[in-house]
């Protein structure tokens, strides 16, 4: 199961390590975090990875991101678009050759293969709820 390609656009990517709970979902409908893959994902990040196809959405899967203060990847891009959901903080985006400030709760598009990065403004850890299609051959 791939979710997405990342293509780093600077720096170098993470060497996370992926652990997978031995949980089982309680019903065809919910899921919870020990139903996820985690990861580190550097600097300054942990990542949930919920797969859709293994989960039986037919065109989404979904990311958890724990960003610490100050953390956030690279400048980096996938070959597809993607959605990212904060209820509570303040981010610092760059997307293309456009950099702003997210105040939650807000919604941020961030475009197929758009160079792209962020960075937890806040002085506490945020989590950023991300969804993205399903892909496959990738």
């Amino acid at each position: 199961m791939l979710l997405s390609v990342v293509l780093f656009c600077g720096g170098a990517p993470g060497s996370g390590k992926g652990q997978r709970s031995n949980a089982q979902p309680r019903n065809q409908f919910l899921f919870r975090f020990g139903d996820m893959i985690t990861e580190s994902a550097p600097p300054g990040e942990l990542i949930h990875i919920l797969g859709g196809e293994s989960h039986g959405f037919e065109s989404l899967s979904f990311v958890i991101s724990e960003t610490k203060p100050n953390g956030g990847p690279p400048l980096h891009r996938h070959l597809c678009e993607e959605a990212h959901v904060l209820l509570a903080g303040r981010v610092k985006y760059t997307i293309g050759h456009e950099t702003f400030v997210a105040e939650a709760p807000y919604v941020v598009r961030i475009p197929a293969g758009a160079c792209h990065s962020f960075e937890n403004l806040g002085d506490k850890t945020n989590k950023r709820y991300r969804s993205i299609p399903q892909e496959s051959g990738e």
